[in-house]
């Protein structure tokens, strides 16, 4: 049952990656200029996205060094899993925050290419998430023991 979810959420991943994909391309596509007179309409989008981006950073660094340590402490892959993924969103909420904060021209694009970073990311997350639950669980429990 829990090999044929994680199948179901790998391939909603994959959908996912081609959805951020295409939005993010149609994104710089017609994106093309940046206008000042957005300035005014777009501030509180502005204020809140500084906001959420600084505060989801913190957030996850004090996620991504608890997950370090017990990673270390406990000595389990899928504890390093999760620390590569709390990684991979401190790095998006970074890249949102600077964005925010600093805006300027090339600050709008920076949306579109930290979506395209992260669809890369999860594209290697679900076909590794694929390829680990094809075959019998119980066998690759027997023979890895850091799981």
């Amino acid at each position: 049952r829990e090999q044929a979810f994680s199948m179901v959420v790998a391939s909603a991943m994959l959908v996912s990656c081609c959805a951020m994909l295409f939005k993010a391309f149609r994104k710089m596509k017609f994106w093309d200029s940046w206008y000042l007179d957005h300035d005014d309409m777009d501030h509180e989008i502005e204020n809140v996205t500084r906001v959420l981006a600084w505060w989801g950073f913190g957030g996850y660094v004090i996620q991504a060094i608890t997950r370090f340590f017990g990673a270390r402490i406990m000595k389990r892959s899928i504890i390093w899993h999760s620390f590569s993924v709390s990684v991979v969103s401190l790095m998006y909420f970074f890249v949102l925050g600077l964005a925010a904060s600093y805006e300027k021209e090339w600050t709008w694009k920076a949306d579109p290419i930290a979506a395209i970073m992260l669809v890369f990311v999860m594209l290697c997350e679900s076909i590794r998430m694929v390829i680990s639950h094809l075959h019998d669980v119980d066998t690759h429990m027997r023979h890895n023991t850091l799981l």
